[in-house]
């Protein structure tokens, strides 16, 4: 039997069987992963998986904020449409006293609003002054009722900062 392999049998090494069997380089087992590797691995993935859970984070906040947006607009344009269609039956100067002698503003714009969305309000931890709902809550303020206090300005819902 010959030992080199030949080109016939489709194998392009010149060098004998048995050393290419007991070449020293065959019989080392193989290398694993050094520590220093697979630390920096870990390290790698921990980075990775603290953006991912950050940008998770900061997308709650977003949508939190939207949504706390979207419920001042909302009673923004409840109470723009209570005092127009209040001064329409009676004078500016009449809605502003109705308006500044209310102790329940929200109660006051309810007819304005959704009745699922006054009943929103209503539920959450809100006061006669102050409108917190989950979604303020979550970005740490509340919604107020602005003052009506002259001829020239004009009462606007405000968010303000929850202040421990």
């Amino acid at each position: 039997m010959n030992e080199f392999i030949t080109m016939e049998d489709n194998r392009f090494s010149s060098f004998p069987r048995t050393q290419r069997k007991n070449d020293p380089q065959n019989d080392r087992p193989k290398k694993a992963f050094s520590l220093v590797e697979l630390l920096v691995v870990i390290a790698i993935i921990a980075i990775l998986a603290s953006l991912v859970v950050s940008r998770i984070t900061n997308a709650s906040l977003d949508s939190s904020q939207r949504i706390a947006d979207q419920q001042q607009a909302a009673l923004q344009q409840a109470l723009n449409a209570w005092a127009v269609a209040t001064a329409s039956t009676s004078s500016l100067s009449a809605t502003r006293t109705a308006y500044t002698a209310s102790t329940n503003k929200l109660a006051l714009i309810s007819n304005y609003l959704d009745p699922k969305t006054y009943e929103h309000f209503t539920e959450s931890a809100s006061t006669a002054t102050q409108i917190k709902t989950e979604a303020l809550t979550k970005i740490g303020g509340h919604l107020t009722f602005g003052a009506w206090s002259s001829a020239t300005n004009y009462p606007i819902i405000s968010y303000q900062a929850t202040t421990n």
